[in-house]
């Protein structure tokens, strides 16, 4: 199953990286031969030395080298242009094609999760990827094949010293497989521990004047310590795990060593068996062979560990998922609601069934006190969630039925806190996307941006989440892009909530000025010439609607909303 998941993800590494792929392999061949020719090499000097019958002169050893020398560089040119762009390469189309089946998911599943998982999945999870799962295979190739082909030297020059030195080499494999698990173990709770301290950092950034207007400075900061402390804690655990592995390692692979050296020495001075050299070509092999040894098995959990983080996030993405498959809309224009009713915990209703028609182009005013019902009202006409009761039908089709990418085309959606990026107004209209100048231009007059833009210019860059403009600033530029979008639904949820009463006067007179789309509009303020200019007032209370009809029919009825709008006066 974890395969399955993870497949997609994992192909993205090879796509589009085949012949950076084919130059790797060239360069882990080029260096096997090198280090082999190096050791023959080394072999002949010494029985060149020591009086043996090699055959060959200095002079030719002198060539040889030579030789070495050549490949070595055809090696390293062959690295400096396949290794770099191969791991870069592959990186970029992860994170990128991780990136796109974030943004695909939908409204509703986003907000079920934790965004820190994400950020800490696309940021600090794929440098451990790279190092330990794209280096990690590389690495592990090439240590594998050296290892083959130096076994194979070792039995062509003495089998039974070959045969003795393989079984001297399952000590440190036998340490290597008792203890590399623990390795994968905290490598899985480092990234655990690390999403949860992301997730506090992020809390007290965004809350940061919250923290501040409560003085609750010491509470946050003893929450990110025990964070930090936990995350310190874990990776001090890893590192002293691979400590412990290396040591172990380290101390088989000297044992192992010294008994090839020693036992070769006897087949030297007390056999004759083999010569001087020969010995040292197996000292030489031996530590490619301890080499790959000490490396493939925790290259090879390297790779289990960052592959383990690649399903996580694969499982991540996947959670939530729900296929797209419903009918196309090419058209909206008429909403009607029918017996609604919705419940966050599955025990009471925040909404109970609900009623209500939107036609095309005209204005419609929630009003309730807190907890009324007319959020969550706006959010199920979003399609933030599905499990509800009853229907909600877009020119005759169920929401349910429709595909949720064509309905967000006719769809915007204005928040209280509108995000606004640290980039140019113009981006931040368009949302980098291509737009006409006519209609930019006519977006921004019609939001009521065209001082702003006279004033500073498209290119004035807005600051983090909009810390360079004002409140009002921030929802026109919502405004706009939502005509730049060209939508036929505006839903506004307390847009005017945080802004000075002329300021809100104002966003809500661009908003009711707009033609030819329907705005469904949750507000508070209960501002009397503003709400003359809707066309129906609906006033809800404890997941009911009460009430709803024009100002005036409401005010003569007085009930309900008469009572709530006197009590705000």
């Amino acid at each position: 199953m974890e395969n399955n998941i993870a497949k997609p993800y994992l192909k993205e590494f090879t796509r589009k990286n085949k012949l950076p792929i084919f130059f790797l392999v060239i360069k882990a061949i080029l260096d096997v031969g090198q280090n082999l020719l190096l050791s023959w090499i080394l072999m002949q000097m010494i029985n060149l030395l020591t009086g043996a019958n090699s055959g060959l002169s200095l002079l030719n050893l002198v060539y040889l080298g030579l030789i070495d020398f050549g490949v070595l560089f055809l090696e390293c040119v062959c690295d400096y242009f396949s290794g770099p762009r191969f791991s870069t390469r592959a990186m970029k189309q992860y994170s990128t094609f991780s990136f796109r089946r974030l943004t695909n998911k939908s409204v509703s599943a986003f907000t079920k999760e934790k965004s820190s998982l994400y950020i800490s999945a696309l940021s600090n999870d794929t440098q451990s990827i790279e190092a330990g799962y794209i280096q990690g295979i590389i690495n592990v190739f090439s240590y594998v094949l050296i290892f083959v082909a130096a076994i194979v030297m070792m039995i062509i020059y003495s089998p039974l010293l070959t045969i003795i030195s393989i079984a001297l080499a399952a000590l440190p494999i036998t340490a290597s497989l008792l203890t590399g698990n623990k390795s994968v173990k905290y490598q899985r709770m480092v990234s655990d521990e690390n999403e949860k301290y992301i997730a506090s950092l992020q809390d007290t950034i965004k809350g940061f004047s919250v923290v501040k207007s409560f003085k609750a400075e010491e509470a946050m900061n003893s929450i990110f310590s025990s964070n930090m402390d936990k995350l310190s804690n874990v990776k001090e655990k890893k590192k002293k795990i691979d400590v412990i592995i290396g040591m172990i390692l380290g101390y088989a692979g000297m044992l192992v060593q010294l008994g090839v050296f020693f036992i070769g020495a006897y087949f030297v001075l007390y056999r004759h068996s083999i010569e001087a050299g020969t010995v040292m070509l197996f000292v030489q092999l031996l530590n490619y062979v301890m080499m790959a040894i000490n490396y493939v098995p925790n290259g090879i959990i390297n790779i289990r560990t960052a592959k383990g983080l690649i399903v996580k996030l694969a499982d991540a993405l996947d959670e939530n998922k729900v296929e797209d498959t419903g009918k196309v809309l090419d058209d909206l224009k008429d909403i009607e609601i029918k017996n609604l009713s919705y419940s966050y915990d599955g025990e009471t209703n925040a909404i109970s069934d609900v009623s209500l028609s939107f036609n095309h182009a005209k204005s419609y005013a929630i009003v309730g006190s807190s907890g009324s019902g007319k959020s969550t009202l706006l959010g199920l006409l979003e399609g933030m969630d599905m499990e509800y009761e009853g229907s909600i039908l877009c020119d005759g089709l169920s929401l349910k039925e429709i595909n949720l990418d064509s309905l967000y085309k006719y769809i915007s959606v204005i928040q209280q806190h509108v995000f606004i990026f640290d980039a140019s107004i113009k981006d931040n209209i368009t949302l980098f996307k291509e737009f006409s100048d006519e209609d930019i231009a006519r977006a921004i007059e019609l939001s009521g941006l065209k001082a702003l833009v006279d004033l500073k210019g498209m290119d004035y860059l807005c600051g983090e989440n909009g810390s360079n403009l004002s409140g009002g600033e921030k929802q026109r530029i919502s405004i706009a892009r939502s005509l730049l979008q060209k939508s036929k639904l505006l839903l506004c949820d307390e847009i005017t909530a945080a802004l000075d009463n002329e300021t809100a006067y104002q966003v809500a007179n661009s908003i009711l000025e707009l033609k030819d789309i329907t705005k469904i509009v949750v507000t508070h303020a209960l501002n009397e010439g503003t709400l003359k200019r809707y066309d129906e007032i609906i006033a809800m209370k404890d997941g009911n609607v009460i009430e709803a009809g024009s100002f005036n029919e409401l005010m003569d009825k007085k009930g309900y909303f008469y009572s709530l709008f006197i009590l705000n006066q």
